[in-house]
């Protein structure tokens, strides 16, 4: 009997020891990332950085109809922070990638401070993407849905 015992106390024990371990040394991976995430997260909070160098070019004004509900529309009056020399082309290219995203948009994905916050960050990446880095933010004056 105790020949049996034996072999699964020492298993059991092992298994427990490698469990431990293992425990422990999740434990200080996870503490490793969550300090990077979090000082990822205060430098994302700063205010970007604006050089004297870069001017202001004024959008179209857009208007258009959300996806749904179909009567809803939205205005938007916006500039971009961009490099010198940022032609009105540009300008209006992005108006018009601004304008196609916009008709995406369910009136529901906007609602609230977060909403507002979500569609600033896709209309930025939206504006990196056509400007090949140029334009290095979008000032969002005026925003109304009806």
């Amino acid at each position: 009997m105790i020949s049996k015992i034996v072999p699964i106390l020492v298993a059991t024990l092992l298994a427990a020891a490698a469990g431990g371990g293992f425990g422990f040394v999740m434990i200080e991976q996870i503490k490793h990332t969550l300090e990077e995430q979090t000082k990822k997260a205060k430098e994302n909070q700063r205010l970007p950085a604006y050089s004297r160098d870069e001017e202001l070019v004024k959008l179209p004004n857009i208007l258009t109809n959300l996806a749904s509900p179909d009567s809803s529309w939205i205005r938007v009056e916006a500039s971009l922070l961009a490099e010198p020399g940022t032609d009105e082309v540009l300008a209006a290219q992005i108006a018009e990638d601004i304008v196609v995203y916009l008709r995406t948009v369910h009136l529901a994905d906007l609602e609230g401070a977060y909403g507002f916050r979500a569609l600033r960050a896709n209309l930025e990446d939206r504006v990196r993407i056509r400007s090949r880095g140029k334009v290095k933010d979008i000032i969002i004056q005026e925003f109304v849905v009806e």
